[in-house]
């Protein structure tokens, strides 16, 4: 009989689908696994499930985007002082666009999860492309820290209305939410290659 098996081991280069795993202090134990490998070698990482229940922002509003966001706030200075040295040591730039401020942390973006669809044009464009493994419905859903599928946040604001952003639905699905309601954070990040 033919089966597949996860093997443990040292790499030099990181391939879609390598996973790691990393203790956020404080927080708990996670998987994270390559979602993209840029031609440096870098990697870009993609958590499996969510790390915290967050509000994109207590005011309500989306002006400003993710960029300016109480989450992205949270991300780059409390979860990101909670991941190991070895890991925060090698860690690059992931913004989206090159009008942000250099962060260290966020969230995937409409397109990385769902490409480019007839809903696109109501969302802050981030000239990405759907990620490879998350064309599989099954890798866009996740579960809460309290291990139940979840609704997550997305980068994208919804260009249409003034409270809203992006999200994934707990079926892996576009759906979108307002932004000082409480949804799951999934971090993006990217790390060089030894």
């Amino acid at each position: 009989m033919k089966v597949y098996r996860q093997v443990k081991m040292s790499v030099e280069h990181f391939e879609i689908g390598d996973s790691i795993n990393i203790k956020l202090k404080g927080i708990g134990k996670f998987e994270a696994t390559v979602q993209k490998v840029y031609e440096d070698g870098s990697a870009l990482f993609i958590f499996d499930d969510c790390v915290d229940d967050r509000p994109m922002n207590e005011n309500g509003k989306n002006d400003g985007d993710f960029d300016f966001s109480d989450l992205r706030k949270w991300m780059n200075t409390t979860l990101l002082s909670a991941f190991p040295k070895k890991i925060r040591s090698r860690m690059m730039d992931v913004r989206v666009n090159d009008s942000e401020d250099e962060m260290l942390l966020r969230v995937p973006t409409r397109s990385e999860m769902f490409g480019q669809d007839e809903n696109s044009r109501y969302y802050e464009e981030d000239n990405g492309e759907r990620l490879v493994l998350m064309e599989n419905r099954c890798n866009r859903v996740c579960m809460s820290p309290a291990d139940e599928y979840c609704w997550y946040w997305l980068w994208n604001r919804r260009v249409c209305n003034t409270t809203t952003f992006a999200n994934v639905n707990p079926n892996g699905n576009a759906s979108y939410n307002g932004a000082s309601n409480s949804d799951g954070v999934r971090p993006a990040f990217r790390i060089r290659n030894l």
